[in-house]
């Protein structure tokens, strides 16, 4: 495990892998743009360039951005760098995503280590549909410029979708996938600059690439236990020395929230968070709380919702809430009030 002390580069409280850095230049200078013209005024060394172990920050590789989309107005263009980055520049989580036995997997370390190579900007979560999975994207807090937020979800998730068919070997295959976006559209893409079966939607509800549930559970050719169990550790190596702390409650009240009839059990959620129970007890009480406490706040929530916007009797929302009787959805009701 990694003990090296962090180099970060540039303004920004979130520190981005450099390596991101280095696949966007590389990608532009092909098409004729400068390096100092790429750089220009984001306070980054030209030396930032050469740099792969560097971090940079955030508002820093903004600045960038805004560089490159001023030097290439193509709405293409994001579409192209998307497919362009390999997994080997997602680093230790690229090469723990490749070992894993399947997509599940792959996308539960995503979920779980993606601070790695952001920094502690964004989160992805994981939603399991009866015959779909959705990934969806919620960028960070400090995500503010829809050019900006637009770019980096395309690029995101052409990637995603176009290293999840390098994975299962269907590159050339017809998979109905989705990506959703809440932009405006960048303009017209045609259905050649896109993966066969994919679909690109803009102005929706969230940002989520969708894709059969049976292709998460297929086995990868490349599968490795062992180096996924060391990779894996090296993410979590990687998560303490940036000082990123996984907000675990906010990714139960998550699954509770998008769960359909009564509230899921804590074994239900743990399964889709990819850990046991037992583990997530234990980073539960980690942070506080406990997962009885969240599930009765969200029933809370949720029961205040039934009861402003329907027509239901205090019996119906206690039986939709899985309390056995009316009464006892009163006393729990009142101690959360």
């Amino acid at each position: 495990m990694t003990t090296a002390k962090l180099n970060k580069l540039g303004e920004g409280e979130f520190a981005v892998a450099a390596e991101y850095l280095i696949a966007l230049q590389e990608f532009t200078a092909e098409r004729g743009m400068p390096p100092q013209a790429f750089l220009a005024g984001s306070g980054l060394p030209l030396s930032a360039l050469i740099q792969p172990q560097a971090r940079i920050g955030h508002h820093a590789f903004e600045r960038v951005i805004f560089n490159v989309l001023d030097f290439f107005p193509d709405p293409l263009f994001a579409i192209e760098y998307g497919k362009r980055l390999s997994i080997s520049k997602h680093g230790m989580l690229g090469f723990a995503a490749q070992s894993s036995s399947n997509l599940m997997e792959a996308a539960g370390l995503l979920v779980q280590y993606i601070n790695t190579r952001t920094g502690g900007g964004e989160e992805f979560e994981l939603v399991l549909k009866e015959d779909y999975a959705s990934l969806r994207l919620r960028p960070g807090a400090d995500s503010v410029d829809e050019t900006l937020a637009r770019f980096h979800a395309i690029t995101t998730f052409i990637n995603l979708e176009s290293l999840g068919r390098w994975l299962t070997g269907k590159q050339e295959e017809v998979v109905n996938t989705q990506i959703n976006l809440s932009f405006d559209s960048v303009g017209e893409v045609p259905a050649s600059a896109l993966s066969p079966g994919l679909t690109l939607n803009f102005n929706a509800m969230v940002n989520e690439m969708r894709l059969p549930l049976s292709l998460l559970t297929e086995p990868l050719p490349h599968a490795n236990p062992e180096l996924a169990s060391v990779a894996e550790a090296e993410c979590a190596a990687e998560m303490i020395r940036l000082g990123v702390k996984t907000d675990v409650a906010a990714m139960v009240r998550g699954h509770i929230r998008d769960a359909s009839g009564r509230l899921p059990t804590i074994e239900s959620v743990a399964d889709g968070l990819h850990m046991s129970a037992r583990t997530l007890k234990r980073k539960l009480h980690d942070a506080g709380t406990t997962y009885q406490k969240i599930k009765d706040s969200e029933r809370f929530r949720k029961a205040i919702h039934l009861l402003e916007v329907t027509e239901h009797s205090m019996e119906k929302v206690a039986e939709e809430l899985g309390y056995s009787n009316a009464s006892n959805f009163n006393k729990a009701f009142k101690g959360l009030s």
